[in-house]
């Protein structure tokens, strides 16, 4: 909400520009984006069957926390690495095949 301007929207705001930053550096470096659309299901509350399905939304505040979840992770292997430069165990994909994404 825009009219809010209290202490926690505002870090909240700040934290949102740093992500997309990120965002934006991990594009420009070349990240894959994977990510497909979500479906919901709205289940009756007795029964639990299906009454309604819908695409999920993905909200800005989903991918702030994607990509400080990110951050984190590759924080961790680099420190990992660094410590451990000989036994780190670090998972690492293969380069896709070319035309697997088109």
């Amino acid at each position: 909400d825009t009219r809010l301007d209290d202490p926690l929207t505002a870090s909240l705001r700040i934290l949102n520009t740093l992500a997309k930053q990120l965002k934006a550096r991990r594009m420009a470096a070349g990240a894959l984006v994977l990510g497909s659309p979500e479906v919901r299901f709205v289940l009756d509350s007795e029964t639990s069957d299906p009454t309604d399905v819908g695409i999920y939304k993905h909200k800005d505040a989903n991918s702030m926390v994607e990509e400080f979840m990110l951050l984190a992770n590759c924080s961790v292997a680099a420190a990992t690495t660094a410590a451990f430069p000989k036994c780190a165990m670090l998972r690492r994909h293969p380069p896709p095949l070319p035309g697997a994404f088109e």
